[in-house]
């Protein structure tokens, strides 16, 4: 049988902390005795190395999505000849739910609305905060204006980020996600619509609220919101290629269930993938301010970046570092520090572990003895 080193050591370190104490041995003893405890292997609670407990946040077994058909009822939305938009809305939606929930796993899936009703716009998203959605996805098409200088394609509104940032950053993401597939479509890429409030309107921190109350009202309760615009109805070629048969909304649900998809990491039923989301994607902002189009701001980000783009931004963030140490040479580096007593820490079997581990001994064995 494998003796026990727990065992051993625990009986050589009572002796020996016995002896310190009662002075019952001469020196060259305790010497020789001190020696044969240095050469013995030391037992697996000293030598193993030390591991911090650090908590992992388990990715959510399921995701969920609440769909929001927008408009119904006695608000139409926009229109072309005798299609209304909040018909193609809520086919899109029925579509998505029923796309999402055949061929994905880990997605639970509602709507705000599953007939032609009237649903109020903090209703909607009361019923979203009240089901812990973890997205609302509001459904939508779109009409010309005045307001902005594109007049076709997709396009998704989100927070502009002021406030809870975070949020704002997950719809940005998720909108990145849904304009690819749309562009993969043939719809012409609009990007991200930023809109402020033109009322005066603020967040409880006191910045600036956002436009849509959709958004807004999400941003309050902790759910983060995205309006998505498929295509213009007014626009000839969106609306023939892309609104204006059952065929055409289903191939829009389609690639709006494949963008969710990436964003949350939906693994397929068919095939078994878990498609990334679209690395260094780069996607036009426009910042809307008032209904000024001559005071919008337009320009771009770029999200998920690449490993590659990853190791560039910590290559050029320890060059900023560098350079901020050689303007404060008064500031100690990392590097012009005198070496510790790394040996301490790589070799715990050393005569300074064991010194610390005897004197503690000794001073347990010490207080028996009194």
């Amino acid at each position: 049988m494998k003796p026990n080193n727990h065992s051993i050591h625990g009986k050589v370190f009572a002796g020996l902390a016995t002896i310190v104490v009662t002075g019952l041995i001469p020196a060259a003893v305790l010497l020789s005795i001190f020696l044969l405890l240095v050469s013995l292997p030391l037992p697996d609670y000293l030598t193993a190395p030390f591991h911090p407990v650090i908590k992992v946040q388990a990715k959510k077994k399921t995701i969920t999505l609440v769909l929001d058909p927008g408009h119904g009822g006695s608000q139409s939305g926009a229109e072309e000849g005798d299609v209304k938009e909040k018909d193609l809305n809520l086919t899109i939606g029925k579509y998505l739910k029923e796309i999402l929930e055949s061929d994905y796993e880990g997605i639970r899936v509602s709507l705000t609305r599953d007939e032609d009703e009237d649903v109020g716009l903090k209703e909607r998203v009361r019923i979203a905060s009240d089901r812990d959605a973890d997205m609302m996805i509001s459904l939508h098409n779109n009409a010309r204006g005045d307001n902005f200088e594109y007049k076709d394609g997709c396009t998704v509104l989100t927070a502009q980020g002021n406030y809870k940032p975070d949020l704002a950053r997950q719809e940005q993401e998720l909108a990145c996600c849904i304009l690819s597939e749309l562009e993969a479509l043939g719809l012409n890429n609009r990007g991200i619509l930023l809109r402020d409030s033109e009322t005066g309107d603020s967040y409880e921190d006191g910045s600036v609220a956002d436009y849509y109350a959709i958004i807004r009202g999400g941003l309050n309760l902790n759910t983060p919101s995205v309006i998505v615009e498929h295509a213009f109805m007014d626009e000839e070629n969106d609306f023939q290629n892309h609104l204006s048969s059952d065929e055409h909304l289903k191939e829009l649900a389609q690639a709006d269930a494949a963008g969710i998809a990436r964003y949350f990491g939906l693994k397929s039923r068919k095939t078994g993938e878990v498609l990334p989301p679209p690395a260094d994607y780069e996607v036009i902002f426009y910042h809307m301010y008032d209904e000024n189009p001559d005071h919008n701001k337009k320009f771009t980000k770029v999200f998920f970046p690449s490993e590659e783009n990853e190791e560039k931004s910590s290559e050029k963030a320890a060059e900023q570092s560098t350079e901020e140490s050689k303007r404060n040479p008064s500031e100690e580096s990392t590097e012009s520090r005198p070496e510790e007593s790394t040996a301490q820490h790589k070799d715990p079997g050393n005569l300074f572990m064991i010194t610390e581990f005897l004197r503690k001994l000794a001073e347990e064995f010490s207080s028996l003895v009194r």
